[in-house]
């Protein structure tokens, strides 16, 4: 990640952390960050459908804890490393590049 990163502020660089997927975007905020990087995640904790709608940078609704849901858009580079298997999801697998044995 530090080569990636090397021109881009670390407080730029929002990392969401995938435990149920239900509030792995609250922290974002479109305009201050630059890219996303999710490491070690496995993707089928995160709900297809929000998934989906922030790969091709659409907006969509994510919860907040204690507060009301708000809508984002991701319009950065999204950035994921992970030893799990790609999510079978068609619409999903469209939007990915897929690069294995590196």
């Amino acid at each position: 990640m530090n080569v990636v990163c090397a021109k881009i502020p670390m407080d730029r660089v929002f990392m969401p952390v995938v435990t149920d997927g239900k509030f792995s975007w609250e922290g974002f905020k479109p305009g201050h960050h630059a890219l996303v990087v999710m490491q070690e995640v496995d993707l089928s904790k995160m709900h297809p459908g929000t998934w989906k709608l922030a790969l091709e940078g659409a907006l969509f609704s994510t919860d907040v804890k204690h507060q009301t849901a708000i809508r984002i858009a991701v319009q950065v580079p999204i950035i994921v490393t992970t030893n799990y298997d790609p999510p079978e999801d068609k619409a999903i697998r469209s939007r990915l590049v897929i690069a294995t044995n590196l």
